[in-house]
């Protein structure tokens, strides 16, 4: 795909994410016989008795933000014009393409090794081939202790050392945070992704004055400090991208440029691993010294990027968001109201799949009236009014009415 852009290249740097790397083809070949090995690998049957003699139990750890993938997309930025034509005036701008190679994180991984890799014998136990599977909640782990258990560190986990203590015991018991179902890895609180493209560094605090960010060391080398639990910071070509569960903390992300020209800065917010909203400010002027301020507790608060141009310490100019995407469906909302105890949730899920079906009908006005109708309902029903039996919760109720909200924002008539 990259052919178009540049071309291919037996001896790119291992930094280089963007020249296109020619691999021998003796590596490819030997791969290729080490997965067949791999695949159809099972444990011996030395007495030829029809059953594996021993026992492969693989242990996979999950809820560590890990590297699944890497995107290239084309982008524009403003540049010094020199950069791009000696002879160009100086300190004037011009428009310059470049890819830009953008990181996909998982929570299926332990930081280094998604699950797929980690369970490469099947993702269930198999007793035919002897393979026992069993899952580590690192995440939860680490939430609960307020520490991060990545994939180096993996065997510090105390519940994990128990299992294996068990499994030469054999002895059996259920254990916090270990288990032999994926299905019961759950994360559904707020996770909070930053992008940002030089030419600027960024760092972020939590409340407690917790650090993600880049440090440099007095021997020159770099440190990524992620002393919030369950962060990350990391950087690929000119990106550099931090993410951390929100949970209701507040945080401050502090930007500093860096070099003369323009950047952009991306927010994202998941929840239950889909995105929930997206704010970006492009294309922003930055030189040397230029300090930006960005507070917020969740996505919902994100307005204004304060903007100290000079780093004198006084605040020059507010930015606001030029990009707001909701995307919230009627998928959500019927999800939703499915979790709901209130005997009346069935009327309620009748209602949004008639507005949902108005929607795909392309009628938008008789979608946006029943919606409207519907907070109206939902509204009544979470009041202290309606009898216990018949009432939705006022937090079901706000958390319901604001996905309510957001698919109304795309009516207009």
């Amino acid at each position: 795909m990259l052919a178009c852009f540049a071309t291919a290249s037996s001896t790119a740097s291992k930094n280089d994410l963007i020249t296109p790397l020619q691999p021998r083809s003796d590596y490819v070949e030997y791969g290729d016989t080490l997965h067949e090995r791999l695949d159809n690998w099972s444990p011996p049957d030395i007495d030829g008795d029809g059953a594996p003699d021993f026992k492969v139990v693989q242990i996979a750890g999950w809820g560590i933000n890990t590297l699944s993938s890497i995107s290239y997309t084309e982008k524009s930025r403003e540049v010094d014009c020199t950069s791009v034509d000696p002879n160009s005036t100086p300190q004037t701008l011009c428009t310059e393409k470049y890819l830009d190679p953008q990181p996909r994180f998982t929570f299926d991984g332990d930081g280094t090794v998604v699950l797929p890799s980690a369970v490469a014998m099947g993702e269930e136990s198999n007793d035919e081939k002897g393979v026992e599977t069993w899952y580590v909640d690192a995440f939860n782990y680490g939430e609960s202790l307020n520490l991060v258990r990545e994939h180096a560190e993996i065997l510090e986990i105390d519940e994990l050392r128990v299992l294996i203590k068990n499994q030469i015991t054999k002895f059996n018991n259920n254990i916090e945070y270990i288990y032999s179902d994926p299905s019961n890895l759950i994360y559904t609180k707020p996770y909070m992704r930053l992008a940002i493209h030089s030419p600027v560094d960024i760092e972020v605090f939590s409340k407690n004055v917790d650090r993600i960010g880049k440090r440099v060391l007095l021997d020159g080398g770099e440190w990524y400090d992620k002393e919030v639990a369950n962060s990350y910071y990391e950087e690929f070509g000119e990106g550099k991208y931090v993410g951390f569960p929100v949970n209701g903390e507040s945080y401050t992300v502090n930007l500093t440029g860096t070099a003369s020209g323009t950047f952009s800065f991306e927010l994202m917010q998941e929840e239950n691993h889909k995105v929930t909203m997206e704010k970006t400010y492009t294309n922003i002027p930055v030189g040397v010294g230029t300090r930006a301020t960005l507070a917020f507790g969740d996505i919902q608060d994100v307005f204004k990027l304060q903007i100290d141009i000079d780093g004198d310490g006084v605040v020059d100019r507010s930015v606001y968001p030029d990009e707001e995407k909701t995307l919230v469906t009627y998928n959500n909302l019927i999800d939703e109201l499915r979790k709901l105890t209130s005997p009346l949730k069935i009327s309620l899920i009748l209602k949004a799949n008639l507005a949902k079906h108005f929607d795909e009908k392309g009628k938008t006005k008789q979608a946006d009236l029943l919606l409207n109708n519907f907070a109206k309902t939902l509204t009544t029903l979470s009041s202290n009014k309606t009898p216990k039996k018949w009432r939705v919760s006022e937090e079901d109720a706000k958390s319901i009415l604001s996905i309510v909200s957001k698919l109304r924002e795309k009516y207009e008539y």
